[in-house]
């Protein structure tokens, strides 16, 4: 799955089996 910075428009890579079905929180790396 790819994400993708709304700030930055950086792309991350996920693995989507490491994500809850609850969904995450995240804050860009760059």
């Amino acid at each position: 799955m790819n994400v993708t910075c709304t700030a930055c428009q950086t792309v991350f890579r996920v693995d989507p089996a490491k994500v809850p079905a609850a969904g995450v929180r995240a804050r860009c790396s760059v």
